[in-house]
């Protein structure tokens, strides 16, 4: 595996010019790293396999108006309090299941993007707007960041929570 010429935070691995194809090693103070100081060097997914580091990934939920209507029992696809019920015991189930192997890190659902505000800073002064940033029907709905020790493992963690949820789900690597 090629070897980085200086230990800092988020440097490249030798050849590399980019930063597409990088996960992050653990930093938390363990020799996981390959020059073995744990310091959160980079490593890419083709070299990961060799590496056998854990990683946090973030299983992220998304949702459209629809869906927030839905588990809150109204619209036309609105769920029945059984239905509703089900959904949030399965979420739960899961979360203890991965908290009790040490994989799941946090989780949360999010509320509807209705209550979301915008903050940005103009001349110094925060500006504060109603609504989420983001101009699209699907929104971030819920996530969860796990601990896993494979990309596999982390692969078959997100189909769990796709199954849990209904809908397809995004898997990204956490860095830091």
């Amino acid at each position: 595996m090629p070897e980085t010429s200086e230990p800092t935070t988020g440097s490249l691995h030798a050849g590399r010019d980019s930063f597409e194809d990088f996960l992050p090693l653990r930093d938390d103070g363990t020799s996981r790293s390959p020059d073995g100081t744990g310091s959160g060097h980079l490593v890419s997914m083709s070299d990961r396999a060799d590496a056998e580091v854990a990683v946090k990934y973030m299983v992220m939920t998304y949702g459209g108006p629809s869906d927030w209507e839905a588990l809150a029992g109204t619209g036309p696809n609105a769920m029945s309090p059984a239905e509703i019920a089900a959904h949030f015991e399965a979420m739960q189930a899961l979360h203890e299941e991965l908290a009790a192997t040490g994989e799941l890190v946090t989780a949360f659902g999010l509320s509807e993007p209705a209550s979301a505000q915008t903050v940005d800073i103009h001349g110094g002064t925060p500006v504060v707007s109603d609504g989420p940033y983001a101009e699209t029907k699907e929104f971030l709905a819920g996530f969860g960041i796990i601990d896993v020790a494979t990309h596999e493992r982390a692969i078959e963690l997100a189909a769990r929570f796709a199954g849990v949820v209904s809908t397809r789900v995004e898997l990204r690597p956490v860095y830091g």
